[in-house]
């Protein structure tokens, strides 16, 4: 795959918080904190699975009004170095559609021991007493956590979430639903249902 091409996305568990002329990243698996600048911090805010490397330089080129090839050589080593880290990750678009063609018949329920403590209009916090693990959600979270009261597949999901909220593109729901979905049942929030 031609480097130039690559696409990625922020860890979907990373928070950032912005502050002058740079922001704080927060790894919280890690517990870790990491300083960046501002470069590096537009070139996150960039990030959406879409955008290429080369894309992300071209716009950067056009804003800071420097050569494109300076440019893509800093996003280049700014998303390698973050990507070692475990603060993005690489997306290869095709693969995840394949691979969520073929998990869709897996149907996917919560996990009846957890508690949901509804936290208005924040989201909720659920709590599993056999793992003792503790998760935060946020409204859309929670919506897909009512949701799984009955088992349903991913695509389900997806196409309830569209029905519930208006203006969001399929494709960001879907691969939100796939990195949620995947992260509570690792966790043992959610189950796979056998049938």
């Amino acid at each position: 795959m031609d480097i130039l091409k690559a696409c990625y996305v922020l860890k979907p568990s990373v928070a950032m918080e912005d502050f002058d002329d740079e922001s704080l990243i927060f790894l919280p698996e890690e517990r870790r904190l990491i300083k960046i600048n501002a470069v590096a911090r537009d070139i996150l805010k960039r990030l959406d699975g879409k955008r290429t490397i080369y894309d992300i330089a071209n716009e950067l080129a056009i804003v800071y009004m420097e050569p494109f090839d300076l440019l893509l050589n800093d996003v280049f080593a700014i998303l390698s170095d973050l990507s070692a880290q475990s603060v993005v990750k690489e997306v290869n678009r095709l693969k995840k559609i394949k691979d969520f063609q073929e998990m869709e018949n897996i149907k996917y329920s919560m996990n009846l021991d957890v508690s949901c403590r509804i936290e208005e209009p924040d989201g909720a916090v659920l709590f599993n007493p056999d793992t003792d693990a503790v998760q935060v959600i946020n409204p859309t979270g929670l919506a897909i956590w009512q949701a799984l009261e009955f088992p349903k597949t991913k695509q389900e999901i997806v196409e309830y979430l569209l029905d519930v909220c208006e203006d969001v593109p399929e494709d960001q729901v879907a691969q939100d639903v796939e990195e949620f979905i995947e992260r509570l049942n690792a966790a043992g929030f959610i189950g796979e249902v056998v049938e």
